[in-house]
């Protein structure tokens, strides 16, 4: 299951091989961050209580990807300017 930590870790280890300027790679960790917990990588197996409801059909895949984008950029942007 992918929850907000797993790919936090696997993206962070990503921009350590990718990314050689230091201070640049701060800055796309730090993005990574704020993405993962803002939308909590918006999937409904993005964290035990959303994998719990899609069980439940309380949610559905498209629906919760498409409700949970924007305000995730939103997030994202909002504070990258800070």
């Amino acid at each position: 299951i992918l929850n907000n930590l797993t790919i936090t870790i696997v993206m962070c280890s990503l921009l350590k091989k990718l990314i050689p300027v230091e201070k640049d790679r701060k800055l796309f960790g730090a993005m990574v961050v704020v993405a993962a917990n803002a939308g909590g990588v918006w999937t409904p197996i993005g964290d035990v209580t959303t994998t719990m409801l899609w069980i439940n059909n309380q949610l559905s895949t498209i629906p919760t990807v498409t409700e949970l984008f924007l305000p995730s950029v939103v997030c994202l942007i909002g504070s990258l300017a800070f």
